[in-house]
């Protein structure tokens, strides 16, 4: 079934613990490296939201801890989350930005900073832990498909309209040997055009 609407909670990382290590009889702890940070982007090659689910939480990558001898916190993967083209954006009822073009990307949400380690510490002794910026943001956000095709194949049930649209595109949609019609409009992509299927036309 085709998904045009979902809300799903996503978290960027926290930022990493910076370390407490001794070298030489000196502080070398190394600072916490920067938690992940979120990023949607528009792809070609998917037509619908149904890889989303509404149960799990999407989460960057906490960020590492720091090590002795100053090395800060190993740089970690930020999370990039694929969405059709022609997708909006919600956050608490408020339109953030819209996906329409191929490749685009929007960034929503920013990693933690890693903490500071002692080898930071002693070098400014006015500073304090960092605990509030290592923490990650969050939100939950609702996405809707504004369905948007090049082609769409229109005409009575059982026409082949489902039949044409697998041969031509990656789509899956249910074909039979008994009468049925499509409920649900069904996209697929042909060379970077968009062809929708819409449910069969029936007589009244």
């Amino acid at each position: 079934m085709l998904q045009d609407k979902v809300k799903i909670r996503i978290e960027s990382g926290k930022g990493g613990e910076g370390s407490v290590a001794m070298y030489a009889n000196r502080c070398s702890g190394g600072d916490g490296g920067k938690g992940g940070d979120v990023y949607l982007k528009g792809s070609m090659h998917t037509y619908d939201l149904s890889r989303f689910d509404p149960e799990k939480t999407y989460k960057a990558p906490n960020g590492l801890p720091g090590q002795q001898k100053e090395r800060k916190g190993d740089k970690v993967e930020d999370l990039t989350l694929i969405l059709p083209l022609t997708t909006e954006v919600y956050l608490e009822n408020n339109l953030i930005g819209k996906i329409e073009n191929d490749g685009q990307v929007l960034k929503i949400l920013e990693g933690g900073v890693g903490g500071y380690g002692n080898a930071t510490l002693i070098r400014n002794r006015e500073w304090r832990s960092n605990d509030t910026e290592r923490a990650n943001q969050m939100g939950v956000y609702t996405l809707v498909l504004k369905l948007k095709s090049d082609v769409i194949f229109i005409g009575y049930p059982n026409a082949g309209k489902s039949s044409l649209l697998n041969e031509l595109t990656n789509a899956h949609v249910k074909t039979a040997p008994y009468q049925f019609t499509t409920l649900e409009p069904q996209l697929g992509i042909m060379d970077g055009l968009v062809l929708m299927d819409l449910p069969g036309l029936i007589e009244y």
